[in-house]
């Protein structure tokens, strides 16, 4: 069943849409492994910090055998929007990791990846 919205609705949806479809690949290209890595040893990580790091990788594989309990209900649309926005603040926090100070930075990277 098809359901119409109001012009002034539907402009503002594509508008978010359009927003939306700049940030993500942003967030989906800074947020890949390689990148995450060399920024981490641009920055200095020890070798517990760069551990941290590749392990992130094996605990979202864990963490994806729980998802389906965990979004039961959820509706498509909504879970795909949320995905987007994080990946979003994702990349652009880490635009910002310049400005944290400097021993504190590869943490701050652990923090957004996890």
């Amino acid at each position: 069943m098809a359901s119409f919205l109001p012009r002034p609705l539907q402009l503002a949806a594509q508008r978010r849409y359009q927003l939306m479809s700049l940030l993500n690949p942003l967030g989906a290209n800074l947020t890949i492994g390689p990148v995450i890595a060399l920024l981490a040893l641009h920055y200095g990580a020890s070798d517990v910090q760069m551990g941290l790091l590749y392990a992130s990788v094996y605990l979202t594989g864990a963490c994806a055998v729980l998802a389906p309990a965990l979004f039961a209900g959820v509706d498509a649309t909504r879970l795909t929007a949320g995905s987007w926005w994080a990946r979003a603040v994702a990349g652009g926090l880490l635009l910002l990791l310049p400005l944290v100070a400097a021993e504190a930075r590869t943490w701050v990277l652990l923090g957004v990846v996890y």
